[in-house]
């Protein structure tokens, strides 16, 4: 099993991607700046919704309190069930969209799959993003 992910930084924060086997492909952007998060998911949610997908909004609530809405896309096509979802939400102190696409459906499965896969990568990255942030905020005084 191929795994592939890395990290880079935006105009406005952090995108980390990864994805197993060219199969799943999993982007969380970290947004620094105010308001860019809520701009970022609607524009992938319009995305979705232009290319004729149809789709379902949810609100959610996760263990640690960490509240969010979210989108899920499902689209058919040839017999090949194509899913993807938007989320916002908060994860430490930053505001995160997260995305991801399950090209043969199935996406719980593939979500189960990802937090199994790279949940040590994600802490890293998160920890990585704080201490960035922390240095940028005493820099700036």
């Amino acid at each position: 099993m191929k795994k592939f992910n890395y990290m880079e930084m935006t105009n406005d924060g952090y995108k980390i991607t990864c994805g197993i086997e060219n199969e799943v492909m999993c982007n969380i952007y970290v947004c620094v700046k105010e308001g860019v998060a809520e701009k970022l998911a609607k524009e992938l949610s319009e995305k979705r919704m232009n290319a004729g997908m149809e789709w379902e909004l949810y609100d959610f609530e996760e263990d640690n309190g960490n509240k969010g809405i979210g989108y899920t896309f499902t689209a058919e096509e040839e017999e090949v069930e194509f899913e993807a979802m938007v989320e916002l939400c908060h994860i430490n102190d930053f505001n995160c969209v997260y995305e991801m696409e399950a090209p043969n459906g199935d996406l719980d499965i593939y979500e189960e799959k990802i937090e199994e896969e790279f949940g040590e990568f994600f802490d890293e990255k998160f920890e990585e993003i704080e201490e960035l942030e922390e240095q940028i905020a005493k820099e700036s005084k």
